[in-house]
């Protein structure tokens, strides 16, 4: 069993907490490489840039942060690490109080990207509000609110808890008297609806205004001079139109506009924006797949493109829009593919970043605009005089990147991979940069003494790079698959392609891939392969099968991979995400699932033991055992333990064996997690809060 008595070691965060001080931007580089996803930012009310300088951000899974100067070099994080869910999907900063700041959980994704499955849907889990104190600290306080949907009143657990939900988006009017907040539900995996509520009681109370089925909330804008008027759009979604719905009575009730318009009603999503000077104007820009329009409704409620140059082709799908403050004719529009941003003239401003743009905020009464994106950096901040760009020099950099994977011998190299970025090697404990690849969506798959494989050729694809003691890289062949796993010690490696399995054996001129398994039923999937530790020749896999309602099979081969044996069919209503082999006994293995469901056997998967987690763990995203009597499984809510003798133990967290003022590990997505025996050391790689490692001697 687990010990009752707490440890003393406390998790610590390792790799880069200040990029500018590691290494220098390649020339031509806007920005060092490796900085995360920042995916909404606010100027404070009243920004002045003297005494009102505070800007926030928030990023995915990553929570609050803030800058007080407002120019990115001095970020702090607002106490987000334990809430419930640490993706914001919204956050409002009360108009007449700056420090006062309410924030809803559960991340709305298709507000800047049409990629709905990015990272799956984080389920909000409620309102939270706080006041930030002079030293820049606050504790959070979840607001109990009431939703009224006609005669029917839900208390707020029952409210977030009936369906995912998540905000889309959270707003004061300008005299603090209401609140708008839109909420987005799945219905299914496709369909999504959404809702608006209003509030007169800052959060306690919540009253249904609009309901729209079928369509995804999308964009939601406050006329500056008017707070009676706001318009909400909403996105295509498969099975209706995209619509904009306007309120002139401060949000009691919803309107569609321009509904019969054969411009706006078709396949697309929207941003608007209300001019600054002309109240009546309303910008909106529609984008559909690579092409994208803006038109103007002007003040006799014309709708009219803009300067009859309405597409700008070859650019992307349009995913941030903004309008300066300072002029009305100077605006940004962003593209998610070309990630790049157009001025008010459709040119491109800047030169194309490595990742996806998030969004654009610009500083108030100003042409100077901060630019969000995804893997490559997290801010830079764009100079309207000198018409460059500037690194914005941020401690929050690495600390909420997207690290995908770490992986190789730690005794000498450790291995970590920042999405659509570039790859670290942490040699003998100084961190070095390995190598840069310009693939959008590249991803290091797995690494080992010698050799890694990259997906710098697609999602789906990897090459393979070989380095020696001084890190030089030499790339090699392309393989068209997914799941790659290294055979330990060696050049070989085993990957999947659907149906089929394969096994690549690297000589160091050539290399030899053969289909070592292909499932005899076409919709089968199989599960990334894993190696008993003490015997490389003990490999397991499991198939899926894809429908209404799935079975997992799982797969056992005791000659490195040339023949195979197929256990038990497990009937199982879920998806698959893991599998684990029990370092001491290969026998045991554990299976792992989105559901928040463990799987667990010993005796190679011929039947089966459910161990499921809390509900607050949420998916399982990879499992690892320690020794032979322990399983961690890395969830979308932080890291969890369980004694696995007897099937019988139940599933802790494992900041619970911690002692209270130990540094514990953050309550957001953990996407890869090693144990390193030798040493008894944890590291955990998370979506949003970089790595985290942890000395377990004590323990274990």
């Amino acid at each position: 069993m687990l010990p009752i008595v707490c440890f003393t070691q406390s998790w610590k965060q390792i790799g880069i907490t200040n990029p500018a001080s590691v290494f220098e931007p390649n020339p031509g580089d806007l920005y060092p490489y490796g900085i995360g996803v920042v995916w909404d930012l606010k100027f404070e009310p009243g920004y002045n840039g003297k005494n009102n300088t505070r800007l926030f951000a928030t990023g995915i899974s990553s929570g609050l942060w803030l800058s007080p100067g407002g120019r990115g070099n001095d970020w702090t994080l607002l106490n987000t690490d334990f809430l419930p869910e640490t993706s914001i999907g919204d956050f409002a900063i009360h108009p007449k109080n700056r420090n006062k700041i309410i924030i809803g959980t559960g991340l709305a994704k298709i507000r800047q990207s049409r990629n709905r499955d990015l990272f799956g849907l984080p389920k909000g889990k409620g309102i939270f509000r706080g006041v930030i104190s002079k030293k820049n600290k606050i504790s959070w306080h979840q607001v109990p609110g009431l939703y009224h949907e006609g005669e029917i009143i839900k208390t707020d657990s029952a409210f977030w808890n009936e369906k995912t939900k998540c905000i889309g988006r959270l707003c004061y009017t300008a005299d603090a008297s209401s609140m708008i907040m839109a909420v987005i539900e799945e219905e299914t995996k496709t369909r999504y609806n959404s809702y608006i509520f209003k509030s007169d009681d800052n959060g306690n109370n919540w009253y249904l205004k609009g309901s729209y089925k079928n369509l995804f909330f999308h964009d939601l804008d406050m006329n500056p001079s008017d707070q009676k008027n706001m318009v909400a759009s909403f996105s295509y979604d498969g099975i209706a139109p995209g619509h904009i719905y306007e309120s002139t009575d401060g949000g009691e009730t919803w309107n569609a506009i321009f509904s019969s318009s054969p411009e706006l009603n078709e396949e697309g999503f929207f941003k608007t924006c209300y001019d600054n000077e002309i109240p009546a104007r309303l910008w909106i820009c529609k984008t559909t797949t690579y092409k994208n329009e803006i038109f103007i409704r002007t003040s006799d409620n014309k709708l009219n493109a803009y300067k009859n140059y309405r597409q700008w082709h070859n650019a992307g799908s349009c995913c941030a829009f903004a309008i300066s403050t300072y002029n009305n004719n100077f605006f940004s529009a962003a593209s998610v593919s070309l990630n790049c941003v157009y001025n008010d003239k459709f040119q491109n401003i800047t030169p194309e970043m490595h990742s996806d743009i998030r969004c654009i905020a610009y500083y108030p009464g100003s042409r100077d605009m901060v630019v969000a994106n995804d893997g490559g950096a997290s801010l830079v901040i764009f100079d309207s005089v000198a018409k460059s760009y500037k690194v914005s020099d941020i401690s929050i950099g690495l600390e909420i990147g997207r690290v995908t994977n770490i992986s190789g011998s730690f005794a000498n190299y450790g291995f970590a991979n920042w999405d659509n970025s570039c790859r670290w090697v942490n040699s003998r404990q100084k961190l070095y940069k390995f190598m840069d690849l310009f693939g959008n969506e590249s991803t290091v798959f797995e690494m080992n003494d010698s050799a890694f494989l990259d997906g710098s050729a697609g999602p789906t694809n990897a090459s393979l790079y070989t380095f020696d003691s001084n890190l030089a890289v030499t790339q090699h062949e392309y393989y068209g698959g997914e799941f790659f796993t290294f055979i330990p010690h060696t050049r070989k490696f085993l990957y999947v392609n659907g149906t089929q399995l394969h096994r690549v054996d690297y000589s160091g001129q050539a290399s030899i891939d053969n289909i070592i398994y292909t499932h005899p039923q076409g919709d089968k999937y199989f599960l990334q392969p894993r190696i008993f530790s003490s015997n490389p020749d003990i490999i397991y896999t499991a198939t899926q099968q894809q429908g209404a309602y799935y079975h997992f099979q799982v797969f056992k081969s005791m000659d490195g991979g040339q023949t195979w044996k197929e256990h038990n069919t497990q009937p199982y209503g879920g998806s698959l995400s893991d599998i684990a082999i029990n370092p001491v006994d290969h026998q045991k293995i554990a299976v792992g699932s989105v559901q928040g469901e463990v799987f667990l056997s010993d005796n190679s998967g011929l039947s089966f033991t459910d161990s499921r987690l809390p509900s607050e763990a949420g998916a399982v995203n990879t499992l690892t055992y320690i020794n032979g009597h322990w399983i961690l499984a890395a969830c979308d809510h932080g890291l969890w333990i369980l004694n696995e003798e007897g099937f019988s133990g139940e599933w802790i967290p494992f900041n619970d064996l911690l002692k209270r003022k130990a540094m514990k590990l953050p309550n957001c997505r953990i996407t890869d997690l090693e144990y390193m025996p030798e040493a008894k050391i944890i590291r955990a790689a998370t979506m949003g809060r970089g790595i985290f490692e942890c000395d377990v001697k004590k323990l274990f």
